[in-house]
């Protein structure tokens, strides 16, 4: 998983041990990897608190309960899957079948959608007036889709939506445009009911996160 522009070296042949078993211990993780178990604890514990690792005490034969850790669904959701490579067959017998224009339209369509299921999670974006009150909604529910995302305000009148992780990554390798300035901007503008987003920033540029710039009200994007 060293392809995705969220964790080190460390932490990915970490994640990739316990992706490969349902659960180890700290002490199976740095024999595994022959480094010191102090360092895997810490990479542990910050792999915690950003929510891709959880943690549990089970009691394994005589003695006390054993820390066992293991990919929390945040986690699991940051290896590749099947349904991406369906996807991008999807999209490509879309386009080969009716026109990208069609696709864009759908994907608009989509993510406008995507928000709807969340409402019994997440208080419904559009009921309220106040914007960094959507702001702050939206990135809980990019969170819950595994975009891994906070919020940075940058000027009285701008805030930037870092994601640092992509949960459809290939796709977005395949069709940058669709993916990146398409479906994730989309899903911004529909949850702020906004036009001002930019995408500023891409992994797929080399960039360690996607940073998308919002005009707040009374203002435009440069």
């Amino acid at each position: 998983m060293n392809d995705i522009p969220l964790v080190g070296p460390t932490k990915a042949k970490i994640l990739d041990e316990l992706h490969e078993s349902r659960r180890k211990t700290a002490n199976q993780i740095a024999s595994d990897l022959k480094i010191q178990v102090s360092a895997v604890r810490k990479h542990l514990e910050s792999l915690c608190a950003a929510g891709i690792v959880v943690q549990e005490f089970v009691r394994d034969g005589i003695g006390r309960p054993k820390k066992f850790y293991s990919l929390s669904e945040f986690g699991r959701e940051m290896f590749p899957r099947q349904y991406e490579l369906v996807l991008n067959s999807l999209i490509e017998k879309l386009i080969a079948s009716t026109d990208r224009s069609f696709v864009e339209n759908l994907l608009n369509r989509v993510a406008s959608d995507m928000l709807q299921p969340k409402r019994a999670e997440i208080p419904f974006i559009g009921d309220t007036s106040n914007f960094d009150e959507k702001v702050q909604r939206l990135n809980t529910s990019m969170a819950k889709f595994g975009f891994d995302s906070n919020i940075e305000r940058t000027e009285v009148k701008t805030v930037r939506l870092v994601s640092h992780n992509c949960p459809l990554l290939k796709a977005a390798k395949r069709f940058p445009d669709l993916m990146c300035k398409g479906l994730h901007a989309e899903l911004i503008k529909v949850a702020l009911g906004t036009k001002d987003v930019k995408l500023e920033r891409c992994v797929l540029s080399g960039d360690t996160s996607c940073i998308h710039l919002i005009e707040l009200p009374g203002g435009n994007l440069i």
